[in-house]
């Protein structure tokens, strides 16, 4: 057979076949759906379309969220009452700030907006001082207990009472050390605002408008807590709105809703202006991964109330830092927020919807934003039907194409693996990078360069998808290699195969994120396999190839704007995740998945591409080529100091006196010095230059086996995720507020032994304990007095505590029943305890050696520094 006969039948004439391969080409080109070409019909115009066309849409996705109202009378009558606020500086929990200052400024408000009502509303205001405990299972584990702390409420109702409420939170507390413009200021600033709106209008509420800004929610969520379950206006409440941030202005997202009662997600899409809400973002958020909790957990958990939590997440770098200044919350977003939330308190507040609210208790509400365009809103029996309807049109089209194709059942699944192989080796590939950047210390360069994120991983996942499923779909299926059309379709219907499985899966076990793979599959589906395909009868060329194309692009812009959110959101958190876990690993992780996912129909058209290999070549190169200058050039530095996009590292840095004592009050050891609690993964190793001392500073984490809690005063219960911190020997700390107790021990009938615990000290304090083998804590005169376990301690269990006082002081007063059994020793000792006073505002938070200590820092790292005493002691 000739080589011209060769070119007819579709297969390639061998090089010395006497054929230019510029004619074969050229006869492929001819061919233009690829049926009947030897060669693949299409070229770098394709790659270069699909890239571009991605791009696009990532960029439009970006661009979303820096979209909002122009500023109008709300944003400028809130801010102004902000700065006011702000001004203040940080506000924390027992300090003059919080407990008289923003106090003050808050009731002059309410007072000045109360001579404005007309007749028609009723205004009451109301200032709350509580007290009481609970636990929480949050991070180790925690019990809270709080005094005094103070609760300033507002109710807005008609003039005849109702019985019924919907209560609006925010908080005026802030984090250590920060002015907390965006968290939460600016969300007191809008519901004053929004109050004042409503209180002037000609609008006739039927219920009650609760206005609750409370003055400790830094404190493990303590104010929301003592309003919920202990003030006398908590009962008529049926429904909340949380609002909160873990950043500075942009879009607020509703990211939690429920639990049940559907029909108030319903309410808030039918009523806003401006929705933005995602139950994929409500699933990441409860599974755990964000180190974040909101007042949201306590009306759900402690007043079994449905609700709304949203939050600001734009710009995630200054959250709780001396960055988080009114500056940074963009111009619109308060405006944009303020007017949602107006919006959804005027519905509830004048529709029936929480009167019947028990009736609509039972069932979920799917929810998504598409691009900021629109939001889907539908209950979840419906999303469950819509995935088995995708499902069985999904399978009939696939098995149909299988049929007028001549393709089998056996080529399907084995392309369905060749999917699933690839995918397991671009994980593989993601893993080798993501271990040996952290290896190499050069991790997290993408954290004040997003752009990285392309190079490291995209890229690579990219090259390997294609080198994979190319190479090893050319070698298993040699008969459809001189027909790149049959070996696109089965490409493309063995993608199909695996996106309706995972949507199925996610169906079953009720994960509502099944939305997206629903999304993936089912627009392909109506608009190639169903229209194209089947009602036009076009099944190759370049319609063919511009319909599947563009079928593309609705479920891409879907994900690349899930993309930029998911960016926006995570990579500030790894700032602040502590340096247990690699970060690469996880953003590594989160960009395989969707560069899968956003990709998975481009690969198939790339059957149609004739430099799929030197494509795949080319992306493992730019792969290569960005390990290669993150880790040996200064460009994959992580942190900067450019305002005003701030990516600074942060630090937090305790001044520490610290005893431990024997079972007879004894000092076995005694010491001071400056702990290093090391926030993300380069923590020490980043600031060695600017420390040397760091080169001989004692790891805590090796003494985690020796001593509770390693021996470190910790703050907050995030042990698991923050246990290597450097400690660094220093002259102690100035405490104006010493930390005292008095323990005793009281021999029960029962033979149970009851330990006194009696403490003062500053307003914050925490204490860890671990009873001793064959000694078991039964109860205690916290919370509802089943102790909470947390974290293991020698194969042993422990126990956070957390105590704080806010308007005025108070002991901390705590007895606990602790059960003997025989495997314990006579003599000895029940318990171990940790014992910690943390001064973290006025004169005794950082003393002249800490303040010393932090100036000697680089300029692109952000700090919280204060003064800590810790007890050890053995009862």
């Amino acid at each position: 057979m000739d080589s011209d006969v060769r070119r007819r039948a579709g297969r390639r004439a061998p090089a010395d076949g006497g054929a230019s391969r510029g004619a074969v080409e050229k006869q492929s080109r001819s061919a233009a759906g690829g049926g009947g070409g030897s060669a693949r019909p299409y070229g770098w115009g394709l790659a270069l379309l699909l890239a571009a066309l991605f791009a696009g849409l990532y960029v439009l996705g970006h661009q979303v969220e820096e979209r909002h109202p122009e500023p109008a009378e709300l944003e400028v009558n809130a801010r102004r009452f902000l700065r006011r606020l702000v001004a203040l500086g940080p506000r924390i929990c027992g300090s003059e700030e919080n407990e008289r200052h923003a106090v003050k400024i808050l009731l002059d408000e309410l007072e000045a907006i109360q001579k404005t009502v007309p007749s028609h509303h009723q205004l009451t205001i109301d200032r709350q001082v509580v007290s009481g405990s609970f636990k929480m299972q949050s991070l180790d584990g925690v019990t809270s207990e709080y005094a005094n702390v103070q609760n300033i409420v507002a109710r807005l109702g008609p003039a005849e009472p109702s019985e019924h409420s919907v209560l609006v939170n925010c908080h005026f507390d802030t984090a250590i050390g920060s002015p907390g413009a965006s968290d939460d200021g600016v969300s007191c600033a809008v519901m004053m605002e929004v109050l004042r709106r409503i209180a002037r209008s000609d609008v006739k509420l039927q219920h009650n408008i609760i206005f609750l800004f409370n003055g400790a929610e830094e404190n493990m969520l303590q104010a929301a807590h003592g309003f919920i379950t202990q003030h006398s206006w908590a009962w008529s409440v049926r429904a909340h709105v949380n609002l909160e941030a873990c950043g500075a202005g942009g879009r607020e997202i509703v990211f939690q809703t429920g639990p049940g009662h559907p029909w108030l997600v319903k309410a808030y899409a039918e009523s806003v202006p401006h929705p933005f809400a995602h139950i994929i973002g409500q699933e990441v958020f409860q599974s755990g991964i964000i180190p974040s909790d909101t007042d949201f957990r306590i009306f759900r958990d402690y007043g079994r109330i449905p609700g709304l939590d949203t939050a600001f997440i734009r710009n995630g770098y200054v959250y709780h830092t001396p960055y988080d200044d009114e500056r940074q919350i963009t111009a619109g977003s308060v405006q944009r927020a303020g007017e949602n939330v107006e919006a959804i308190l005027l519905r509830l507040a004048t529709e029936n919807d929480i009167i019947d609210a028990h009736k609509q208790e039972v069932g979920t509400m799917v929810f998504l934003d598409y691009m900021g365009l629109f939001m889907l809103i539908y209950p979840d029996w419906l999303s469950e039907l819509i995935c088995l309807v995708v499902a069985l049109l999904a399978g009939y089209t696939i098995f149909d194409t299988l049929r007028i194709r001549g393709l089998t059942v056996s080529q399907l699944l084995l392309s369905a693996g060749v999917q699933l192989f690839s995918w397991l080796v671009a994980a593989a590939v993601v893993a080798v990078i993501a271990i040996g950047l952290d290896s190499w210390n050069a991790t997290m360069s993408w954290y004040a360069a997003r752009g990285w994120i392309i190079g490291l991983y995209t890229a690579p996942v990219l090259g390997t998808l294609i080198l994979v499923q190319q190479g090893l779909s050319g070698l298993l299926f040699p008969k459809l290699r001189s027909d790149p059309a049959r070996l696109e379709a089965l490409l493309y219907e063995s993608q199909r195969l695996l996106l309706a499985a995972l949507m199925i899966g996610l169906a079953l076990v009720r994960l509502y994120s099944s939305v997206a793979f629903m999304l993936l599959l089912l627009v392909p589906t109506l608009v190639r396999s169903v229209v194209t395909e089947r009602v036009c009868g076009v099944t190759s060329g370049p319609v063919h190839l511009a319909t599947y194309i563009l079928s593309q692009l609705a479920p891409a812009g879907f994900l690349l704007n899930l993309v930029a959110i998911s960016l926006e959101l995570f990579i500030p958190i790894t700032g602040r995740m502590g340096n247990s876990l690699n970060p690469e690993l996880i953003i590594g992780v989160l960009m395989t998945g969707y560069t899968i996912l956003c990709s998975l129909y481009a690969m198939t058209s790339l059957s149609l591409v004739g430099c799929h290999r030197q494509l795949s070549r080319l992306l493992l190169l730019v792969g290569l080529l960005s390990v290669a200058l993150v880790t040996l050039t200064p460009l994959g530095f992580p942190y900067s100091s450019d305002r005003p996009h701030i990516r600074a590292q942060r630090v937090w840095v305790q001044h520490v006196d610290r005893t431990f004592r024997e079972t007879d009050g004894s000092v076995r050891r005694h010491d001071s010095g400056f702990m290093l609690m090391n926030m993300d993964r380069n923590s020490p190793r980043s600031l060695s230059d600017a420390l040397p001392e760091l080169a001989t500073a004692a790891n805590t984490g090796d003494d985690c086996d020796k001593e509770l809690y390693c021996g470190a005063p910790y703050y907050y219960p995030f042990r698991r995720r923050v246990y290597e911190n450097s400690y660094i020997a220093g002259p102690a700390p100035e405490l104006a507020v010493p930390l005292e107790y008095r323990t005793g021990v009281e021999k029960r009938p029962d033979g149970v032994r009851r330990v006194h615990f009696n403490i003062t000290g500053p307003d914050h304090m925490t204490m860890q304990l671990s009873p001793r083998p064959g000694v078991q804590l039964l109860r205690w005169n916290l919370a509802d007095g089943v102790p909470l376990t947390g974290q293991e301690f020698q194969g042993r269990p422990t126990y956070f505590l957390y105590f704080s006082w806010g308007r005025s002081s108070a002991p901390w007063t705590i007895w606990a029943d602790f059960k003997v059994s025989e495997q314990h020793e006579t003599s000895d000792y029940l318990t171990d305890a940790v014992i910690n006073g943390h001064h973290i505002h006025g004169p005794a938070m950082k003393s002249a050696s800490l303040r010393e200590f932090l100036a000697r820092l680089p300029d692109w790292t952000v700090a919280v520094g204060f003064s800590s005493a810790l007890e050890a002691i053995r009862v």
